[in-house]
């Protein structure tokens, strides 16, 4: 535990003083780690959440908490130091969300079982560099309910209150969760860090939090846990104090533009029915999740070892065996763990199986004697042919149905066919048309007929005998053509010998119409 000294602030405002007082802290908790090579790669710690040595130890003991052991789903910080925690929740089939880089659109990863592609990357699946490749995003609306919510730490106290980095990445966090009803009072809030985090509770005292401060149920390092004194502890937050969010922090946590834009009723409706997620975890002995832990924390313990040596190549034979025989025991738990989850998926489906007959066999009396389930050699001849012909009308019944939709669906599907309706309407327009120039046919007929009245000639006399039954007298030729059209004669034409002979025709019928005129009163 590192003690601290009076700070004298001067006349600076209470808020001025406050914030110079929790820097003042970090810096000496930073200073003290880096004194005493207490931290890992990436180094200088300063201005970050420091990878400190002991984390997979302090992951260890953290494990040993019942809530966690419990969990169904859990929140953890992206910090290296949390790796080990984030494998063995994972490899115990928890649900574990997990915050993106800065920048993304989205609040939390999912890490599951179920999702890791290979044994090898569930045995790394708490690393960052191996779950960033098939965590599944997920949306603000999609996040279930939260068993235990793990955060980052650069300083902590035993009353409960504990400071980050200064961005305030945890608070907002759990502001949203609270606005999405993911979490409320009630679930603890768990921290690891190194014992040179560990300050006074006169050092970190309660009037330091604000408002929207996130204090921590219990604390683990490599020395062991610590629970929190309850008294002592502020009350945890709720809702986004959006007067504090600006735009560099709406940028790096995207979600807050989505619940911004969220109607508020909609936004109170959902927190009233968040539920957990349903997908079931391993249910294991205590002695499993033991040595399920035991061997997440030698793995990453030795993988510390490497870093601490000089690099992540290592050099120290004794420290790369370690790490050898965690990796062999950890992919031992994995096929356990593999074999189990195939064994009771396969007992969970004939338990269903057996349940599904079951409700079968008590509703079989309610159902048409037709859809009965009956062995084929069941009852009488004429009971099973009779139940054949039925099956048959039902299945063509649905074929013909189903044509009728497949033929529905490809005229929707197919815009150059016409509808019915635009089939119906092209046969009337047809129709209208054709009347139309029938009309017309007849008035150009009468029109014609009127003409040759007004002429008086010999045309018309012509037509008129003949529509009188009479003898024709000798007409020219128009005449002939009318008389034979009434009579309903077809009509020929006289071919011309040649031009000289038409021309004299034309002649001719050209005197007569002069003739015709000069004849009317």
């Amino acid at each position: 535990m590192v003690s601290h000294g009076a700070f004298d602030y001067g006349g600076a405002s209470m808020a001025e003083k406050q914030s110079s007082r929790k820097a003042a802290l970090r810096k000496k908790v930073w200073d003290a780690l880096e004194e005493n090579d207490a931290v890992l790669f990436p180094r200088p710690c300063h201005g970050r959440i420091p990878n400190c040595a002991g984390s997979a130890v302090a992951c260890g003991h953290l494990l040993q908490l019942p809530a966690l052991r419990d969990a169904s789903v859990v929140k953890v910080h992206p910090s290296i130091g949390a790796a080990a925690l984030r494998t063995a929740l994972v490899m115990a089939k928890k649900t574990v969300l997990v915050p993106p880089y800065p920048g993304a659109d989205f609040l939390y990863l999912l890490l599951h079982h179920s999702l890791a592609p290979s044994a090898s990357a569930l045995q790394r699946a708490g690393d960052k560099r191996e779950y960033m490749k098939w965590a599944r995003p997920l949306q603000l609306l999609e996040i279930p309910r939260v068993d235990v919510v793990v955060v980052a730490t650069c300083v902590v106290a035993s009353n409960g209150v504990r400071l980050g980095k200064g961005k305030g990445y945890g608070e907002v966090e759990w502001g949203i969760l609270t606005e999405l009803g993911a979490v409320d009072e009630s679930v603890p809030v768990y921290t690891l860090c190194h014992d040179l985090q560990v300050v006074r509770s006169e050092d970190l005292p309660a009037d330091m939090m604000e408002s929207h401060d996130l204090p921590v149920d219990a604390f683990a390092t490599p020395s062991g846990v610590t629970k929190c004194e309850a008294k002592a502890m502020p009350r945890k937050p709720f809702g986004v104090r959006w007067d504090l969010v600006g735009a560099d922090l709406e940028h790096d946590i995207g979600a807050l533009r989505e619940l911004r834009g969220l109607d508020p009723q909609a936004l109170a409706a959902h927190r009233a029915a968040a539920r957990r997620f349903s997908a079931p975890i391993a249910d294991q002995t205590a002695e499993e999740w033991q040595a399920l832990t035991d061997a997440c924390v030698s793995l990453f313990a030795a993988e510390e070892a490497k870093w601490s040596d000089g690099g992540p190549s290592g050099k120290s034979k004794s420290k790369g065996k370690g790490y050898g025989k965690a990796r062999g025991k950890l992919a031992q738990l994995s096929a356990q763990a593999e074999s189990m989850s195939a064994q009771a998926e396969a007992e969970a489906a004939q338990e269903a199986a057996l349940q599904a007959a079951q409700i079968i066999q008590q509703h079989q009396e309610l159902l048409p004697a037709t859809l009965q389930m009956r062995p084929l050699d069941e009852g009488p001849r004429e009971v099973r042919e009779e139940d054949s012909a039925e099956r048959c009308r039902i299945d063509e019944t649905a074929t013909v149905a189903v044509k009728e939709r497949a033929a529905r669906r490809q005229a929707d599907s197919n815009p150059n066919q016409p509808s019915e309706e635009e089939r119906q309407a092209r046969a009337e327009h047809l129709r209208r048309q054709r009347e139309a120039l029938m009309e017309k046919k007849k008035r150009e007929r009468e029109e014609e007929l009127s003409r040759y009245s007004a002429l008086g000639g010999t045309a018309v006399r012509a037509a008129e005998r003949a529509c009188a039954g009479q003898p024709a007298l000798p007409v020219d030729e128009a005449g002939r053509k009318l008389a034979d059209e009434l009579r309903g004669n077809p009509v020929q034409e006289t071919p011309q010998a040649n031009a000289e002979e038409a021309a004299m025709a034309m002649r001719r019928a050209g005197q007569l119409g002069v003739l015709c005129q000069s004849t009317v009163p």
